[in-house]
């Protein structure tokens, strides 16, 4: 499978078991439940699989993409010319393309997902145009490109808006919210996660009828190995935060107790 046609899979798992139809009932078959999006990037992944065989219509994105489903496609157009093939052997943007520092509007998503944050790229393209997320700190031939910086700055903004640590987009502040919640055992840390902060996870343990927070939490989708495992200082306000929400979780739970016994 084409890399470009991998990313086709990432954002529509739907297509997956079609890309192998190749003649034309199964075609026409493969094509029947699919919207107009879903419909185009089959097609294109058709073309980017089999372009002796498959042809791609550019009408097609005309008539049936526009805003972030058509900048995708034609992010992933470059790309398929560009890695898949050899056709450009010498690309004049290949600083942008080929070195980590800077993040398409696609990779932007990725990685927030890969750090917590589950934002598709629908929801960054629409935080983008409302201006929710910085202006990019590139633009090569039409295409969105941030910095690696920017982007660590803005998943850390989000981070510390979930946790309450910052002012909300909307004037107001964030509460804290134990999403799940595992107890230690005699040989496990006791896990949490918080609302919003996916693939996330907080361990903690007790001493004495305290719970405490451990000074470390996992990042379960975090690319970089060395980037999994974070840490922060009991004086930090991250610290402090999750630390707070974890005493009002045990302090409601025994109050609970009590009422029911």
């Amino acid at each position: 499978m084409k890399q470009a046609t991998g990313r086709i899979v990432e954002h529509f798992p739907i297509l997956k078991d079609k890309i192998n139809f190749t003649d034309s009932e199964r075609a026409t078959e493969a094509m029947e439940g699919l919207n107009e999006a879903e419909a185009t990037f089959l097609q294109l992944a058709w073309f980017f699989e089999r372009p002796d065989g498959a042809k791609f219509d550019l009408g097609e994105l005309h008539s049936h993409l526009n805003n972030d489903w058509l900048e995708l496609a034609l992010e992933l157009i470059t790309e398929y010319f560009r890695e898949d093939t050899y056709l450009i052997q010498k690309p004049t943007y290949s600083l942008v393309k080929d070195s980590s520092d800077y993040f398409s509007m696609t990779q932007f998503a990725e990685e927030l997902t890969r750090r917590g944050i589950n934002y598709p790229r629908q929801k960054v393209y629409s935080y983008y145009t409302r201006g929710k997320i910085p202006e990019p700190d590139l633009i090569v031939g039409g295409m969105k490109y941030w910095h690696k910086d920017a982007v660590d700055a803005y998943y850390q903004h989000e981070r510390d808006r979930m946790l309450g640590l910052s002012d909300a987009s909307d004037g107001g502040k964030t509460a804290t919210k134990i999403e799940r919640i595992e107890l230690p055992s005699l040989t496990d840390w006791g896990i949490l996660q918080i609302k919003g902060l996916g693939n996330t996870y907080f361990r903690y343990s007790f001493e004495g009828d305290r719970p405490v927070l451990e000074e470390s939490y996992f990042v379960d989708n975090a690319e970089n190995v060395e980037d999994k495992h974070q840490t922060m200082s009991r004086n930090s306000d991250l610290y402090k935060a999750v630390q707070e929400q974890l005493d009002a979780y045990f302090e409601e739970r025994e109050k609970s107790e009590v009422r029911e016994g």
